[in-house]
C-alpha cells in the first residue's frame, strides 16, 4: 500500500483528481488491490474530495472558457463526478456568481468572446455566430438569447453615447 499511497501523492502534487479517476490512474499502474484503502486514506487526510473538485473544475472553467450547465455537468461527469454532485456545486457555483455579479455566465462568455474584434454585433451574421458559439458551449435557447440581447442593447447604448 505504501507505494501506491505514494504514486496517488505524486500524482496528486501535479494536480487534483476526482475519487473515480485517481482510482483509474492508480488501477492502469497496477495498484488494484490497495486502490480501495488508498483512496480511503487520501479522503481522510483531505487529499481527494470530489465535491471541492467539482467547484474548482466550474470556477477555473467559468474563468477560462465559460460553459453553459448543460456542457459542465457532462465535462464533469467525464472526470467521474456523479451527476447529483455536479448539479449541487453548479447551483452553489450560480449563487455565488449571481451575488457577486449581475451579468450572466452566457453574457461573461460573450464579452469574452466580443474581445477578439472580429466579428460587427451590428451585422445579422455575426450575430448569428455569437448564438451558435453560447450553442456550442453547452448555454440553453433562452440563456443565449437573452444575453445577446443584452450584448446588442449594451452595444447601442454604447454607440449611441459616442
Amino acid at each position: 500500500m505504501e507505494a501506491a499511497l505514494k504514486y496517488a501523492l505524486q500524482l496528486l502534487e501535479k494536480r487534483s483528481y476526482s475519487k473515480k479517476r485517481l482510482a483509474f490512474k492508480l488501477g492502469l499502474k497496477g495498484y488494484h488491490a490497495e486502490r480501495a484503502a488508498v483512496l480511503v486514506e487520501l479522503a481522510a487526510q483531505g487529499f481527494i474530495n470530489d465535491q471541492r473538485y467539482a467547484q474548482r473544475f466550474i470556477e477555473q472553467r467559468q474563468l477560462s472558457k465559460p460553459s453553459g450547465k448543460k456542457r459542465l455537468i457532462l465535462d464533469l461527469m467525464k472526470r467521474g463526478i456523479e451527476r447529483e454532485l455536479a448539479e449541487q456545486s453548479w447551483r452553489q457555483w450560480e449563487e455565488d456568481e449571481l451575488r457577486a455579479n449581475e451579468d450572466s455566465p452566457a453574457l461573461l462568455a460573450l464579452r469574452k468572446r466580443q474581445q477578439r474584434g472580429d466579428l460587427d454585433l451590428a451585422n445579422w451574421q455575426d450575430q448569428q455566430k455569437l448564438f451558435r458559439f453560447l450553442s456550442q458551449r453547452g448555454f440553453s435557447y433562452t440563456e443565449a438569447k437573452a444575453a445577446l440581447a443584452k450584448l446588442l442593447a449594451d452595444d447601442r447604448t454604447k454607440r449611441s453615447t459616442c
